[in-house]
């Protein structure tokens, strides 16, 4: 039992060569792959958290469908800016503008470490506001490279907590 490849080739004097190839395990290993592919797929696509990558220059190079709905853009609209692009308008907590050298993604290119737990405030121009949200960027590095290849930055949009808080603390102080 197994899966071969078979070779025949003529020779002369009409006479015939025939190999075997025996490709059971190279079979076995793309099945599992794709079953792999397949669950990391479908994780991508339906987990509750944003998730966007970026490749060394900060471009946005894929997003999934939780990015495009924290974020209020489609990936077409998304894909090839920077954090760099003015139009995201991002704040810090106090309201404060955050360049977009300072975005988690950008800093964590920039330096080759995570930075995790970062709260920061980004325009959406599909809700005509700011969304909250909690960023965590992770740098990914090719083998035997010290500078990463590219960013991929996790994040859950926290408005509903923030706005929750900020008015808690607003009550608190009067």
């Amino acid at each position: 039992e197994g899966a071969y490849r078979i070779h025949a080739f003529r020779l002369p004097d009409r006479r015939l060569a025939v190999s075997f190839e025996d490709i059971t395990e190279r079979k076995i290993i793309r099945r599992e792959l794709e079953e792999s592919e397949r669950k990391y797929r479908t994780l991508f696509d339906t987990m509750a958290q944003g998730v966007v990558f970026q490749d060394r220059d900060g471009r946005i190079i894929s997003a999934n469908p939780a990015a495009e709905r924290i974020l209020g853009l489609s990936f077409d609209q998304m894909r090839g800016s920077t954090s760099l692009d003015p139009r995201w308008r991002t704040i810090r907590e106090d309201g404060s503008a955050l360049p977009g050298e300072e975005h988690p993604a950008m800093v964590a290119l920039q330096t080759g470490l995570p930075v995790l737990g970062f709260v920061m405030g980004v325009y959406s121009p599909a809700f005509k506001g700011n969304r909250w949200i909690l960023v965590n960027a992770s740098p990914q590095f090719q083998e035997d490279e010290k500078k990463p290849y590219q960013v991929y930055t996790t994040f859950e949009d926290i408005t509903a907590r923030y706005d929750l808080y900020s008015s808690i603390e607003k009550n608190t102080e009067q």
